[in-house]
């Protein structure tokens, strides 16, 4: 078992679903920006697949929107599949042990916004400071 860290946005709404045992559990689809290649093109992101368990799970879901940015930790998984397409597919699958929000919420024009600017517009925003 290896250990990973991602950092990215999801990619729908989480919804909490529960096991035949009754666990708890609310899978992620998180695309991480690969940033751009030599020529300068951006590339594809990569897409991870995160489970979280039990009641974080559901604590966390009403939050877990399309487009949040979160970071995850845990024990990852690599599944590999030839697909119908006779192509070799590879799946990356994270079973979260830590979690965190990674950002600010997305607007409507795509961009972020800082969280403090979302709390409150009398704050110390990133253009007050100098360096």
């Amino acid at each position: 078992m290896h250990v990973g860290t991602f950092v990215g946005r999801l990619g729908q709404d989480v919804e909490v679903k529960v096991t035949q045992s009754g666990q708890q559990y609310a899978k992620m689809s998180i695309a991480c920006d690969m940033g751009k290649d030599k020529e300068g093109e951006k590339r594809s992101a990569l897409w991870i697949r995160a489970t979280i368990w039990g009641k974080r799970a559901e604590s966390l879901a009403p939050h877990l929107k399309k487009g949040t940015m979160v970071a995850v930790c845990g024990d990852i998984d690599l599944n590999s599949w030839t697909g119908k397409d006779e192509e070799t597919h590879t799946e990356i699958q994270c079973n979260v042990q830590t979690f965190s929000f990674a950002g600010g919420a997305k607007q409507d024009g795509g961009e972020s916004k800082p969280k403090e600017q979302q709390q409150s517009s009398g704050g110390i925003t990133d253009e007050d400071i100098p360096f």
